[in-house]
């Protein structure tokens, strides 16, 4: 039985709003590492209150707008309440926790959408324009940026929650095996942001120690899709992005959950 594709979903104005105001694109040359959910998100035109605009007064035109992919990804609640389950939680209290840390608490906005489709905690966007409606490739990355700031915002605000819980079972930096834990300084959100046959894979991250803004965005990948050599290593990277989100990047969110939960972590 097919499902239907949800209409596109705008981000809630408390992520985007606290998030704007520090995007940034550097050039930067620092090697970066390289189930399955999907969910569109509605164009609105409503401009940000006057609090949320840059101290840097933007450019006509150029103010930045709420966050509203073509297509976003991120992990399916069904996921989460899965993995809670392996890790000894009943399905209803894994389902209601991070239901209650949104709505009641108001702590982690984990479903970034004003209404709910059943993702949270995106890891990948999908922005495209085309020159016959007057788009360009430079509109959908500032989009995708913003997209990307909201992200990392999330995987903030559960970092600042599971941190304290979990000082006693984070591995050590010198140990022999890899940590699955996605601290500050490691946390990714992707993004492909298309004009025509044009095709970009960017990756967002934070630096909190750069003077320049928190968040930022490099491009790790460009090329056309009518060269197949191109198409064939978009494909093979695009690839590498889920096989991650499938493997670090769930079991990092669901250790942190996991941490917060047993220590009731926001709901105090």
């Amino acid at each position: 039985m097919q499902k239907a594709i949800p209409r596109k979903r705008p981000f809630t104005d408390n992520l985007q709003y606290r998030t704007l105001e520090t995007v940034v694109s550097p050039q930067s040359t620092d090697p970066l590492p390289i189930h399955f959910s999907e969910a569109t998100s509605a164009d609105l035109d409503q401009d940000p209150p006057s609090e949320g605009k840059s101290q840097i007064e933007p450019e006509s035109g150029s103010t930045p707008r709420r966050p509203d992919p073509d297509v976003f990804f991120g992990l399916a609640d069904e996921a989460i309440t899965k993995g809670l389950v392996l890790r000894g939680f009943p399905p209803t209290e894994s389902s209601r926790y991070l239901r209650t840390l949104q709505h009641k608490k108001g702590v982690l906005s984990s479903e970034p959408t004003q209404r709910s489709c059943g993702l949270r905690f995106p890891f990948f966007v999908f922005e495209g324009k085309s020159a016959a409606t007057s788009g360009n490739i430079y509109k959908a990355e500032n989009q995708a940026a913003g997209a990307g700031a909201c992200a990392l915002k999330i995987l903030a605000d559960l970092d600042t929650l599971a941190l304290p819980a979990m000082q006693g079972t984070i591995p050590s930096t010198s140990s022999s095996q890899p940590s699955t834990f996605v601290g500050p300084s490691r946390a990714l959100f992707f993004s492909l942001t298309t004009q025509g046959p044009l095709m970009e894979l960017w990756v967002h991250y934070k630096q909190p120690q750069n003077a320049l803004g928190n968040f930022h965005s490099y491009c790790f990948f460009d090329g056309r899709n009518t060269h197949w050599d191109r198409t064939q290593e978009f494909v093979r990277r695009l690839k590498a992005i889920v096989d991650w989100a499938c493997t670090a990047y769930i079991e990092s969110v669901l250790e942190k959950l996991s941490s917060c939960a047993t220590n009731g972590v926001g709901l105090r």
